[in-house]
């Protein structure tokens, strides 16, 4: 099957039954002694064609401009099916692009007249460091609004006017009245969609009612199935569920055995099943694209807990007095933005030097989401020994995890290190970044989260290099989570290879703690 684009045309060996089903739309003729069908080049000729064992390029292939550059492969063929149809499953790994893929099919969509406005359903901590920030990158003549905040000041932006509305998960309930009453929202994408695993939860019922409106909606996850196959059965019964008409219990018992009254472990095929169901799907791995970046670099932008924030803010004001008072030198200056960041990781040190907890649930939380995210094996870094004990008393509840930190032994390091580059069961390594600086091959990881950032471009460079090096088979990502503006002054520093020394009387003089 040929295109030509100039025509908006598919020229085809003819077939009876194409030129039934698109009469009068389909002109045969006849060409060198054979008879041939010519067929409109439209998203929904290419679906029927696709449904007939044909498999022509979608017309944004041919029409789009991608906003002026030049897509990765992965996106181009994302962004292909999702203009083809109406509900896709977009299970790619973190790293591949999705995002903009997503993004590039909304615009033309829009510009085809076929979409107008689109909800997009995220995670808290991207609502502005990815999804906003994608937008106004790469998509100027869009407009957005970021619906955050209490009930009141969200309605008030609901009614601004925008291309795209951003929202979180649990911000769907909060708005749901409002946001049915908006009729023009025909297109929504849920980024990651395995938070709705639970038909149950008020998550899945508040947004059910928007999808099954919307004309076009997707769902993107690069792990759709985090702790057992069943976790796919509510995704799938909000996005496509007349594939999962038969209940949960049919579901469980086709990709499930019961080996007692509360355990049950995957079939061999449920893989294959949950596949099946999922559809239609994309998915993308990091290694499979050869033209992505080797590294990505992404941030993470999450909130303070009420505790840690009111802690943060008495840190800077008493910061603001010292300053005033030149009482802050070189001598002393990493020593309060230390204390800073140590407040951001929801904890405090007392004279002594013992951890005291205040609270930081949400950047767990994001740790959490991360390795979901990611699909395979991490490694979490925290720049304070009590930080890494509290995230590994968090995370081995769910994963194999190990930790490491200054007086850890040798030889358990040894041991640590190499099951997690040989062996198939640990998950994650978290650990204090100044003992994994050197040396060290950790491949078998693609991903690293950096759960908050160390002030030394040394050990941020060193502890990144652990994944990024000979032997690396898979493309990788270095993810930083983040909540106050000391945070984001040092990561950004790191990232333009810049020495940190200078960074707190830097933030306190552009007003930005």
């Amino acid at each position: 099957m040929k295109v030509f684009p100039a025509q908006r045309q598919m020229v085809m060996p003819f077939r009876a039954d194409v030129e039934s089903i698109l009469a009068p739309h389909a002109r045969r003729f006849e060409l060198a002694g054979s008879w041939w069908l010519a067929i409109p080049h439209t998203e929904d000729t290419v679906k029927l064609m696709r449904n007939m064992g044909e498999n022509p390029a979608a017309p944004i292939q041919y029409y789009y401009d991608w906003m002026g550059g030049t897509p990765f492969d992965s996106q181009r063929v994302t962004a292909d099916l999702l203009t083809v149809n109406n509900r896709v499953f977009v299970l790619s790994e973190m790293g591949v692009g999705k995002t903009r893929a997503t993004l590039f099919a909304y615009d033309y969509l829009r510009k085809t007249g076929k979409l107008h406005t689109l909800l997009v359903v995220a995670p808290l901590s991207t609502l502005v460091t990815v999804w906003e920030n994608e937008i106004f990158e790469n998509f100027p003549h869009l407009t957005t609004a970021v619906l955050y905040g209490d009930r009141k000041r969200r309605n008030k932006i609901l009614k601004l006017p925008a291309d795209v509305y951003i929202i979180n998960h649990d911000g769907v309930e909060v708005l749901h009245r409002e946001l049915f009453a908006r009729a023009d929202i025909d297109g929504i994408i849920i980024d990651e969609l395995a938070v709705y695993r639970n038909p149950r939860s008020n998550r899945w019922k508040f947004v059910r009612p928007l999808i099954a409106r919307a004309a076009y909606a997707c769902g993107l996850t690069g792990s759709p199935t985090p702790n057992e196959p069943t976790d796919a059965y509510g995704q799938i019964k909000l996005l496509t569920p007349e594939r999962v008409g038969y209940s949960f219990k049919s579901f469980r018992d086709s990709t499930m055995r019961q080996l007692s009254q509360f355990k049950w472990i995957p079939k061999p095929d449920a893989n294959d099943i949950v596949l099946r169901a999922m559809q239609p799907s994309i998915r993308f791995t990091r290694d499979q694209c050869f033209d992505l970046p080797p590294t990505t670099y992404s941030t993470r932008q999450i909130e303070l807990t009420p505790a840690a924030a009111r802690a943060y803010k008495d840190m800077c004001d008493e910061l603001v007095a010292q300053i005033a008072a030149k009482q802050v030198t070189a001598a002393n200056e990493g020593v309060k933005l230390s204390k800073l960041i140590q407040i951001a990781c929801g904890f405090v040190y007392d004279a002594e030097g013992k951890g005291h907890y205040i609270g930081g649930a949400q950047r767990l939380r994001e740790v959490f989401e991360v390795i979901e995210e990611s699909g395979g094996k991490c490694i979490v870094f925290a720049p304070f020994r009590y930080f890494v004990e509290v995230l590994n008393v968090a995370l081995k509840n769910r994963y194999q995890c190990a930790m490491i930190h200054g007086e850890t032994p040798k030889g358990d390091r040894d041991r640590i290190f190499a099951e997690f580059q040989k062996g198939v069961n640990l998950r994650v390594i978290v650990a204090h970044p100044g003992t994994m600086a050197h040396g060290l091959t950790l491949t078998a990881a693609a991903t690293i989260i950096w759960s908050a950032p160390i002030a030394s471009l040394e050990i941020y460079e060193q502890a990144n290099a652990r994944i990024t090096r000979p032997g690396q088979t898979q493309n990788t990502s270095i993810i930083h989570i983040q909540a106050t503006k000391a945070e984001q002054h040092i990561y950004s520093r790191l990232r333009r290879k810049a020495k940190t020394q200078g960074i707190l009387l830097e933030m306190f003089e552009t007003n930005s703690p």
